[in-house]
């Protein structure tokens, strides 16, 4: 058996900023002053233009499709963004980060345990915890449960099962079933 704990105290929150396209490529100013370096991700957003719902949501990669300059707190895309697409709808690129400093300070919390009750078989569970305020987007609670079993020297099965609550409370369930054979040379491929 196997048994992995962490816990941290941590005062980092997710800042959130969504920026109407304009036609070029930018610079778009972010305030990217308290930004933990590295945590960035964003997406092309296509929003209803009567109702603001998501139709269309692209994820972007960092220093291929977008970069930060800390210097000017400004973001510049690889492609000029249009204010619209064919249908008139308004389109933005949405950057998210994490924040240091900016929140109350919280804990973060979890561990994975592993069980091995036979040398082809794997059982394992995971819980992941931040109690961060009620309401806030910081605060999560994760549970998992998973097995992996293996077919023969170069197959396996993976069966899992997820639950998720966020900051208001909503909770969602997940599961997943998947094999995984090994390619040549030791690499894996899913299936």
């Amino acid at each position: 058996m196997a048994l992995t704990l962490f816990a941290a105290r941590t005062g980092q929150s997710q800042r959130s900023v969504e920026i109407a396209g304009r036609g070029i490529t930018g610079p778009y100013p972010v305030d990217l002053s308290d930004m933990i370096g590295g945590s960035d991700r964003a997406w092309r957003v296509t929003r209803d233009r009567d109702t603001g719902e998501i139709l269309q949501e692209v994820p972007l990669e960092r220093l291929t499709d977008y970069v930060l300059d800390y210097f000017t707190d400004s973001l510049i895309l690889d492609v000029p963004l249009k204010q619209a697409d064919e249908d008139g709808h308004p389109v933005s690129v949405r950057l998210v980060f994490e924040t240091e400093g900016t929140a109350e300070r919280y804990w973060l919390y979890g561990g994975d345990v592993i069980w091995t009750p036979a040398e082809d078989l794997e059982i394992g569970a995971r819980i992941q915890h931040a109690d961060a305020a009620r309401g806030t987007p910081q605060r999560e609670r994760l549970q998992a449960v998973y097995m992996r079993r293996r077919i023969d020297d170069g197959t396996s099965v993976e069966l899992e099962v997820a639950r998720m609550q966020d900051g208001a409370g909503r909770a969602g369930a997940a599961g997943r079933c998947g094999s995984r054979a090994n390619a040549p040379h030791g690499r894996a491929s899913s299936n």
